[in-house]
C-alpha cells in the first residue's frame, strides 16, 4: 500500500480531491480459513482470543457469536443517518446530509480508525460483515466509524469501540498514531465514493470483546510484524488475506516495535 497515489497523504493548505484507487473487490474469497480456535466466553457474554497459536504461529479467529433472525440489517445500510459534510478547499463544516446521498455525491465527511495492540504486541483485525456493501467479507482495522453530527474524533472512537466490541475506555487511554488526513475510495459498481478525514488511534487492550454480530463477523489478534509483512506484500494476491484498502493503508502507521 505504501506509495500508492491513492493513498496520498495531505496535511496543512488545501485538500485536493485525490485521483481514486482501483474498486475494492467485493468477492469474498482467498481470506484465510482458520480451523483450529477456541472460543473463550467471559461471565458477561464477551468473547476473546485464546492463547492457541496456529502452527505458523499466527494468532486464531474468535468468530462472533450466531446472529439472530431478528438483528436489524438495516443497520447495514442506513442510507438516512446524517454525517456532516465540510468544504472541499477549507474543511470547514458547511452542514448535514444524508449517509446515502454524502456516498454517491462524494462529499467530505469524517472518520476514526483505531488499532487494538495487546502485550504481546498482536493487533485485532476485524472481519467486515458479509452483507456489507463495501468490501464485505474483507479484514479491517481494530475499530472504524464515521462521526455522527457534534461528535469530535475521540468521541467517535469511543464510541464505535462500544459499539461494535463492547469495550468501554476513556479518551486519554487512545494514543493518536495519525494526524487528520485525507482519504478518497471510489466503487463505481456501487455508485459509492467516501470522502473522508480521518484520524487514527491506537488503543492497549488486554481484556475480553462483546462484538457487534451485525457489523463484525470474526476478530483476529495476529502479531503485528505478520501483519506488516502481509500488507506491504508487492503482488496482492500473495497476501494470506483480503484487507479493505483503509486498513492497508493505516496499517503503515502501526508502531515499530
Amino acid at each position: 500500500a505504501a506509495g500508492a497515489p491513492w493513498l496520498d497523504m495531505q496535511q496543512g493548505g488545501p485538500l485536493l480531491p485525490l485521483p481514486p484507487p482501483p474498486p475494492c473487490s467485493i468477492s469474498t474469497q482467498g481470506s484465510v480459513a482458520l480451523k483450529s480456535h477456541e472460543e473463550v466466553r467471559n461471565s458477561s457474554g464477551g468473547f476473546h482470543g485464546s492463547a492457541n497459536r496456529h502452527p505458523a504461529g499466527m494468532a486464531a479467529p474468535v468468530p462472533a457469536p450466531p446472529t439472530s433472525t431478528t438483528d436489524a440489517p438495516q443497520k447495514l445500510y442506513d442510507h438516512e443517518e446524517l454525517f456532516e459534510v465540510f468544504d472541499e478547499k477549507t474543511v470547514d463544516k458547511c452542514g448535514t446530509e444524508k449517509r446515502g446521498i454524502v456516498h454517491r455525491k462524494g462529499l467530505l465527511h469524517k472518520s476514526v480508525n483505531v488499532w487494538i495492540i495487546n502485550k504481546n504486541s498482536e493487533v485485532l483485525l476485524q472481519k467486515r460483515h458479509k452483507n456489507k456493501s463495501i468490501c464485505p467479507g474483507h479484514w479491517d482495522l481494530s475499530c472504524a466509524e464515521h462521526l455522527q453530527p457534534g461528535e469530535d474524533y475521540l468521541q467517535a472512537a469511543i464510541r464505535g469501540l462500544k459499539e461494535e466490541l463492547g469495550i468501554e475506555v476513556e479518551d486519554k487511554a487512545l494514543k493518536t498514531l495519525r494526524e487528520q488526513n485525507r482519504k478518497y475510495y471510489s466503487y463505481p459498481s456501487l455508485n459509492i465514493i467516501d470522502n473522508e478525514l480521518t484520524m487514527l488511534y491506537s488503543l492497549s487492550y488486554d481484556g475480553s470483546f462483546k462484538i457487534d454480530t451485525v457489523e463484525v463477523s470474526e476478530i483476529l489478534w495476529i502479531p503485528m510484524s505478520e501483519l506488516k509483512e502481509d500488507v506491504d506484500a508487492a503482488d496482492s494476491a500473495r497476501r494470506k488475506r483480503q484487507y479493505t484498502p483503509w486498513c492497508l493503508d493505516d496499517a503503515r502507521f502501526l508502531p515499530t516495535n
